[in-house]
């Protein structure tokens, strides 16, 4: 009788933590994407891109990027995302700059576009099933780091005035 008991917790238990369980976030929803990114304070647009295919336009700490979808079947049922930050610094990046970036951090990859222009890229793997909210969370605020520090490993930001150099960090951006 006690392993019957005890059979019947353990199902309850399970039963608790699988509905306990956290949202998903797949690329083949991207408004929910957009959803998140907004409930979370980020401007959001969902557009396309030039292929068809969603495209998220947003910004963070000052800086404009992109979440493009890809694996994308006539523009749906997408199966990977890459978010994307393009800094024009109207002056030559040169590749050990980049170099550099690449071979100091772990995540976030530096390549120079078809124009010259240095760009930061993320990628996330979101097929069979997603991640959940928080570890979307979790890397997006890891992206808003690694946007910042790029920024600052190209030099793109101009000085800060004495006011903003004793403000907090900025955070994510309703409007830009």
């Amino acid at each position: 009788m006690r392993s019957i008991g005890m059979g019947f917790a353990s199902l309850l238990l399970g039963a608790g933590i699988a509905l306990a369980e956290p949202a998903t976030i797949t690329a083949e929803a991207p408004e929910v994407m957009v959803e998140v990114l907004q409930s979370l304070g980020y401007r959001a647009e969902l557009t396309k891109d030039g292929e068809g295919d969603p495209l998220i336009r947003s910004a963070a700490s000052g800086l404009k990027f992109g979440i493009y979808f890809y694996g994308c079947e006539a523009g749906s049922r997408c199966t990977t995302v890459q978010f994307y930050l393009g800094l024009e610094l109207g002056r030559t990046v040169a590749l050990s700059e980049l170099n550099d970036w690449n071979r100091n951090k772990r995540f976030g990859v530096a390549v120079l576009d078809t124009d010259g222009e240095p760009y930061l890229k993320l990628d996330l793997n979101l097929d069979y099933g997603g991640i959940t909210t928080p570890a979307f969370e979790d890397n997006l605020e890891l992206w808003e780091r690694l946007m910042a520090d790029f920024a600052e490993h190209l030099q793109f930001n101009e000085p800060l005035s004495p006011q903003e150099k004793a403000a907090p960090p900025a955070g994510p951006l309703k409007d830009l």
